[in-house]
């Protein structure tokens, strides 16, 4: 493409990905234990989703990053790769604030790993829990793939809910105002990785990269994403 050798062309694709990870290092960030920080994000959701929930500070989902099938030089088992979506795939564990902006991101699992687990062996889960980094009566919300607890919002499962003596489905309707963010008008609703498209550092990478590389593509997707909607 444009005369340019693919051994030059991916030396350069390799440079630009390790730059990008370097200068934008800290554009994903969350602000664990900073009451005044909590308090912005949760104000921004409340005020982004017409005041449903009170507290809330990240939404919180994952997503299969496409790839090519690993060989066996890369990976003891490339099998493991493939997802239930019907392609190989990392699995992204990704938290957005209101604004959109990536404010966690884990890159560390197959995409044969169900969202629950992969978000559970994150950081994030971890700190989630401890009151020091995430106070009262702050929390996340995620979708039915998640483990609901104080300190992450789920749907309750099932359809047809009743209304009393809790009202399930209402409060469905409003959990779900906050994992799929305001669209703007007669635009679908848009997704925690609404206008994130990883597949230009991730998915279009030489066949024979390893795993690793993906991975440290798909941040630097997340890091440019992020770095770029703060503006």
């Amino acid at each position: 493409m444009h005369h340019v050798a693919p051994a030059t062309f991916y030396a350069s694709f390799e440079r630009t990905v390790k730059a990008i990870n370097t200068v934008f290092a800290d554009a994903i960030c969350f602000p664990w234990g900073d009451a005044p920080a909590l308090a912005q994000m949760s104000q921004e959701f409340y005020a982004a989703n017409r005041g449903s929930l009170e507290a809330c500070v990240l939404a919180v989902d994952g997503i299969a990053i496409k790839l090519q099938k690993p060989s066996s030089a890369d990976t003891s088992n490339p099998n493991h790769f493939f997802c239930r979506k019907g392609f190989h795939a990392l699995n992204v564990q990704a938290g957005c604030d209101a604004r959109l902006r990536f404010r966690i991101a884990s890159i560390e699992h197959v995409g044969s790993t169900h969202d629950s687990l992969a978000w559970s062996c994150t950081a994030a889960a971890k700190y989630m829990e401890d009151d020091s980094k995430l106070p009262a009566p702050y929390y996340f919300v995620g979708d039915e793939a998640y483990v609901g607890s104080d300190k992450m919002l789920v749907p309750w499962p099932g359809r047809n809910l009743p209304r009393a003596p809790l009202n399930k489905d209402g409060y469905n309707y409003y959990q779900s105002r906050y994992v799929r963010a305001p669209p703007p008008p007669r635009a679908p609703p848009p997704t925690v990785f609404t206008d994130f498209s990883p597949t230009p550092f991730a998915g279009r990478a030489p066949p024979s990269s390893a795993p690793s590389a993906f991975s440290t593509r798909a941040s630097a997707s997340c890091g440019a994403h992020s770095a770029s909607s703060r503006r």
